[in-house]
């Protein structure tokens, strides 16, 4: 049996769990980020942008992590038919990569009379929790080397 190990996570019922497992705790840590930001901008009268931006950069974390794992899937489909022919992954990186760009971007540029959206912080730091998430519960699991 042959397990690919990708950004820490490996394909098989563990590595599936372990998806699961963040991507639940990221859309709770984005859903007690929001009510902690709306909480914020309603009682202590901060700006709002900090709340959007902080949707914004997690609905597109979450999206980019979703393409890593069709990604991974999909090679680890290739894997299994035995496909020789060379695998061109770099459009998902691309792909990824302007998904992050167009929510930074648009964090910079889109404003509604003189007043930002989205706070570029905040979208960024949301941009953060996937990967923190994945470093403490893939430290709670065993990964195993594939035998060749």
């Amino acid at each position: 049996k042959v397990c690919y190990l990708y950004r820490g996570l490996i394909m098989t019922n563990q590595g599936q769990k372990l998806t699961q497992t963040v991507l639940l705790y990221s859309l709770l840590l984005y859903g007690v980020g929001f009510v902690i930001f709306f909480a914020l901008s309603t009682f202590l009268q901060l700006p709002y942008s900090l709340g959007n931006g902080w949707v914004l950069g997690g609905s597109l974390s979450v999206l980019n992590y979703l393409i890593i794992m069709f990604q991974a899937k999909r090679l680890q489909m290739r894997v299994e038919a035995n496909i020789k022919t060379p695998y061109i992954s770099q459009g998902y990186s691309f792909l990824r990569l302007a998904i992050s760009a167009v929510g930074l971007l648009a964090s910079v540029f889109v404003k509604l009379n003189d007043v930002e959206v989205f706070n570029l912080f905040t979208v960024f730091a949301a941009y953060l929790v996937i990967s923190g998430v994945i470093f403490l519960t893939g430290a709670q699991f065993k990964i195993a080397n594939p035998k060749p």
